[in-house]
């Protein structure tokens, strides 16, 4: 793993563990929530267990944040008006199904079209493609 991984890694764990503590709930309470066992959370914190986006996304549900805010915490664009011209309203995921009138997308087609999102803003950044 590349030392920016590494990097956006260990912000990405610092401020899930201070999201964890702002919101008055604790590890075991989260971890019971969660369905995982009792210490799984220290040792994902302590970095015996690689951290994934699912670790992220199931988080930051369980404490009620939006996901994409945190990503976008640890690894503002560089361009943030290029990202509010992806999410402008002609771009609009929900909009666009709408007005094809199809169905709108499910809980995994959204979480996918957040990580395609993140994953293209990277690799614009970085110039190579992120591990996510």
């Amino acid at each position: 793993m590349n030392a920016l991984i590494q990097d956006e890694t260990q912000r990405m764990l610092r401020l899930l563990e201070s999201s964890i503590r702002q919101s008055n709930m604790s590890v075991r309470e989260l971890e019971r929530r969660l369905g995982l066992s009792q210490g799984y959370l220290p040792s994902l914190f302590k970095g015996r267990i690689q951290l994934k986006v699912a670790h992220v996304y199931a988080i930051a549900r369980a404490l009620g944040i939006e996901p994409l805010l945190l990503f976008l915490q640890v690894s503002p664009p560089q361009d943030p008006e290029w990202l509010l011209q992806q999410l402008r309203p002609g771009k609009d995921v929900y909009l666009s199904f709408l007005m094809t009138e199809q169905s709108l997308p499910n809980r995994k087609e959204i979480e996918e079209i957040v990580r395609t999102t993140i994953r293209t803003e990277l690799e614009r950044m970085n110039g190579r493609a992120p591990i996510i």
